[in-house]
């Protein structure tokens, strides 16, 4: 049965499998007013395991959805890797809503839109060959909520960040040249996983 309470536990169980760091960012007052480093959650692969921070003024409710919308991140970035500079998140960003609002859709939560609005985050409309990535995000994110007792591929971490770099850097050739966007994560954890065999 798929509802709000089954992707709580969904979301939660993969987190836990995938070794995700979820921790909560530390408030603090400038001018006497409290901030918080997270307007609602960040995802960060650098370390291993990656860290999932969420702003502590969130219910537990748009924490979930933040989770979802985190998790779509996640599945093209792998813990370790430290490829996730802020250009590459802008373009990544509106596909990681659309994802994330599909998702939660899948699970019978139609306002994931209205949420994250109210927290103050709308989204940017997606462009070019978003839809290709939006399909990618949802299915692999899909697929780890349908098994989340199992540690997805996505979510084994880099252990060789140089070979990594490398290997985006010729799956982005490759894309600009060959295939669609849809497929270039996976050409990069293709080459990345050949790569390993190889001592170069």
């Amino acid at each position: 049965m798929c509802d709000e309470d089954t992707l709580r536990e969904r979301v939660y169980g993969l987190i836990d499998v995938a070794r995700f760091d979820l921790q909560k960012a530390t408030r603090f007052k400038v001018d006497g007013e409290w901030k918080c480093r997270v307007d609602v959650c960040e995802y960060i692969p650098k370390d291993n395991p990656a860290v999932i921070l969420w702003n502590p003024t969130l219910t537990d409710r748009e924490l979930l959805l933040a989770l979802v919308h985190e998790l779509t991140h996640a599945c093209l970035h792998p813990p370790g890797c430290d490829d996730f500079v802020q250009d590459e998140y802008d373009k990544e960003e509106p596909c990681s809503h659309e994802a994330a609002d599909i998702i939660c859709r899948d699970y019978g939560v139609s306002d994931f839109q209205d949420v994250m609005l109210k927290r103050g985050v709308k989204s940017e409309g997606l462009k070019g060959n978003d839809n290709e990535t939006v399909e990618v995000m949802v299915e692999r994110v899909q697929a780890a909520l349908a098994s989340s007792d199992v540690c997805p591929d996505w979510a084994t971490p880099v252990d060789d960040k140089f070979r990594w770099r490398a290997a985006k850097a010729e799956a982005g050739e490759r894309w600009r040249h060959g295939p669609t966007s849809r497929r270039r994560a996976d050409l990069q954890r293709d080459i990345y996983g050949l790569s390993r065999s190889f001592d170069f």
